[in-house]
This record gives C-alpha cells, sequence and structure tokens, in this order.
C-alpha cells in the first residue's frame, strides 16, 4: 500500500514538473545594468525580444552623484511593417514615472521614445521599458547625464573669480595725459 502512495506522489511530482515546462515564458527581462558609475556620463543598451506579443524590460542602473539626465532615446528600426521586427513601444518610464514621449511610426521606419532635462539624484534607478513586438525583434537606446558638482566645486570656483575680480581692482593704473 505504501508502495502504490509512493508511485503515485512520484507521479504527480512528476505532472506537475512537465507541466511547469510546457507554461510559456514571461517576457519581462531584468537586462544586463546600464553602467554608470564612476563618472561615466554615457551608456549604450539593447532589448532583445523573442517572438510576437507584448514585453516589459527592466534596466537598473546606479549613479555615484546626483545628475541631470540631459538625453536617453531608444529606437527601433522595423524591417516589415506589423511583422517580424516590428516594435510599437506603449510606455517607457523612469523610477515608474513616464517621462517618455513616444513616437511609433505606423507607416515603417523608426520607432523612438526621448526623454531630457530631468534630475536624478545619487542611488539607484531603474528604467522599464514596455512595448508590443510583433515577432522576434529588438531595439537599442542609450542614456546620458551630467554629473551636478558638489558644492566644494563651486565654493572653488566663486573663490576663483573673487580673487580675479580682487587682483584687477588693486592693480596700479597710470594715466599719463600728454598735449602736444
Amino acid at each position: 500500500m505504501w508502495e502504490n502512495f509512493m508511485k503515485k506522489v512520484v507521479f504527480a511530482a512528476a505532472a506537475a514538473m512537465a507541466a511547469l515546462g510546457l507554461a510559456p515564458a514571461a517576457n519581462a527581462a531584468v537586462v544586463d545594468p546600464i553602467d554608470l558609475s564612476g563618472g561615466k556620463v554615457t551608456d549604450a543598451f539593447t532589448g532583445e525580444v523573442a517572438g510576437a506579443g507584448d514585453f516589459v524590460d527592466t534596466f537598473d542602473f546606479f549613479l555615484d552623484t546626483p545628475s541631470a539626465l540631459t538625453s536617453s532615446s531608444i529606437t527601433s528600426i522595423l524591417t516589415t511593417l506589423k511583422g517580424a521586427g516590428d516594435i510599437d513601444f506603449t510606455k517607457v518610464s523612469f523610477n515608474g514615472t513616464i517621462l517618455f514621449d513616444i513616437y511609433n511610426n505606423q507607416f515603417g521606419g523608426v520607432d523612438l521614445a526621448t526623454v531630457a532635462g530631468v534630475w536624478l539624484g545619487a542611488g539607484a534607478h531603474t528604467l522599464v521599458v514596455e512595448g508590443t513586438a510583433f515577432g522576434a525583434a529588438s531595439y537599442g537606446g542609450n542614456i546620458n547625464v551630467s554629473p551636478v558638482p558638489e558644492p566644494a566645486t563651486w565654493a572653488m570656483m566663486v573663490a576663483g573669480i573673487a580673487a580675479v575680480g580682487m587682483t584687477m581692482r588693486r592693480r596700479a593704473r597710470n594715466v599719463r595725459v600728454a598735449f602736444s
């Protein structure tokens, strides 16, 4: 009796494992992190979609210092309208906030998502790209940041300007007037 019970348990476990193997893979992927550490101000990234359907890709990056996001763009160049290689972006967000302007070209060409002029504090950040692929496709993007100077840098700049101003003010002026 114990043997029959164990056979049923093993068979049920094998059936469950086989059923899990048949489940479709989710298209949510955490892609390699974007490297903006150590003062690096630009990096490129790519995303690939295996087949037709909706996808969500997450890109993580870390900033050593507070920075201004000067520009970021994500592009997909389609080869066949609504066919393999075509991606329509539906939402692109930073840290859960939708900041991107999305331009999906309905007649072929380039699909584009862009953003600029966003303040990003130091620390971890997340870029999420969502869209619909009409077959196996890929897209690429870049992100550019401009580190904000630290207070010590600002203080040194102001002190330098003040020193130049004092030097110009204290310079002796020799004025000669000559009448012929």
